[in-house]
């Protein structure tokens, strides 16, 4: 079992609930992060930022597989 932490600096840790330990860092974001989530498999993470980017991570190997970039800044949504 894992928690997900977004940041006001861009960045996503993930750490381990029954060892109190960092598993991984995702770095690539160039602003705060605003939501996040978890696939069903837990095999992949989604991260939305205030720099209107939307990223997908492999939880596997750390990688940023596909960046979506907002074309209005002015709307908001969730992941």
């Amino acid at each position: 079992q894992a928690v997900a932490l977004g940041g006001y600096e861009g960045g996503v840790e993930v750490w381990s609930l029954r060892q109190g330990v960092l598993i991984r860092q995702f770095m690539g974001h160039r602003s705060a992060i605003w939501a996040l989530a978890c696939s069903p498999c837990s095999k992949r993470l989604i991260t939305g930022s205030f720099d209107g980017a939307a990223k997908l991570w492999s939880l596997e190997s750390g990688h940023c597989t596909q960046e979506m970039l907002a074309t209005d800044r002015t709307s908001c949504g969730s992941v």
